[in-house]
């Protein structure tokens, strides 16, 4: 099955969306086409193609292993927003490999998300949450997680500074 996904992603609904995730289902070469049309992060459909390898993650994680280092590496890079919220969400929920290379990465690049003001309060929240899962493992970066959490929370919004808050006083017991 050959798939348009200009046509697929015709509408930004969450029905269409689990549409799409049924039809594509836990079929590694044409998620490897989504990916591909996500990364060309055409303006509309980039949110509801990403929002799609999101879902599809989430169903089948085995789908999105392969892409964890492409993933890690184009976060910076990635011009839509709603593209990099989606890919720092998939990177939330999933252990990613144990590269330390890899790691290291992603750790700089959720630090520099975190510390933005520019950055999507969203994606500043969910590199929040990942640096903390990656804390509670590599405790060598605790202390300079804290300091951050401290410097961010004084011009965060208000559900940021949440967030900040919970991983501080966890991070301190």
């Amino acid at each position: 099955m050959q798939f348009d996904f200009d046509i697929l992603f015709i509408d930004s609904s969450r029905e269409l969306a689990d549409l799409a995730v049924e039809q594509i289902g836990n079929n590694p070469k044409v998620f490897a086409e989504l990916y591909d049309y996500t990364m060309l992060q055409k303006k509309q459909f980039a949110m509801r193609s990403s929002r799609v390898v999101a879902l599809l993650a989430e169903k089948y994680p085995t789908l999105i292993n392969p892409y964890f280092e492409k993933i890690i590496f184009s976060l910076e890079t990635l011009k839509d927003e709603s593209v990099k919220r989606n890919f720092v969400w998939i990177l939330r929920i999933y252990s990613w490999h144990d590269d330390e290379n890899l790691l290291g990465k992603l750790i700089d690049t959720c630090f520099k998300f975190l510390l933005s003001e520019k950055e999507a309060i969203a994606v500043r929240a969910h590199s929040l949450a990942i640096l903390h899962k990656i804390a509670k493992k590599e405790h060598g970066i605790i202390p300079e997680l804290l300091s951050t959490i401290e410097f961010v929370s004084i011009n965060a919004s208000s559900g940021l500074a949440h967030c900040c808050n919970n991983v501080y006083k966890s991070l301190n017991k």
